[in-house]
């Protein structure tokens, strides 16, 4: 019998050890002796699981908002739904998970802002963070929408006059 490969879990321990060290040491102070020493592993092992520097903040980029461990030298791994957590389920559910959890101070937090931050230089870092929030997008339309199917109707000549009786009354 073979032994099964532990890549995918090394790879794991590691994504979770950078955005641990994200959280400690920012995003410019995550190295990979501070993501060994983390995780408990050789400088070496980190550098064969994970690669360079740049390759494993990709990875824990996915890891953060996908839960996705990519496969090697694979930039964009197929993901379900949006980084939301699967027990959400309802519009409201998603509200108290984002202005919550997701919210509180923390190593995720702070990796999350690293990696929106680190997007406007990395080209894969800020598709992995528009993928996030473009997927986050469309499943909080969906529950809005499951929420409230049918919108409330808008009297748009109520809204105009209300307006338009705000500036006259500014204006005088």
């Amino acid at each position: 019998m073979t032994r099964p490969s532990v890549a995918v879990e090394r790879r794991r321990q590691i994504a979770e050890a950078t955005i641990r060290c994200i959280g400690a040491h920012g995003y410019a102070g995550t190295t990979l002796d501070r993501v060994a020493n983390e995780a408990g592993m050789a400088r070496g092992h980190v550098r064969h699981f994970a690669g360079n520097r740049d390759e494993m903040l990709v990875a824990a980029a996915w890891y953060l908002y996908f839960s996705v461990i990519p496969a090697e030298g694979d930039t964009m791994p197929s993901t379900d739904g949006s980084f939301l957590p699967s027990a959400v389920h309802t519009f409201d559910d998603a509200l108290d998970y984002l202005f919550g959890e997701f919210a509180d101070p923390g190593p995720e937090n702070a990796a999350a802002l690293a990696f929106v931050e680190a997007g406007r230089t990395n080209p894969d870092i800020h598709a992995i963070v528009v993928r996030a929030y473009e997927s986050m997008h469309e499943e909080l339309t969906t529950l809005l929408t499951a929420a409230s199917p049918t919108p409330p109707s808008r009297n748009a000549s109520g809204l105009r006059r209300a307006s338009s009786r705000s500036r006259s009354a500014t204006s005088s």
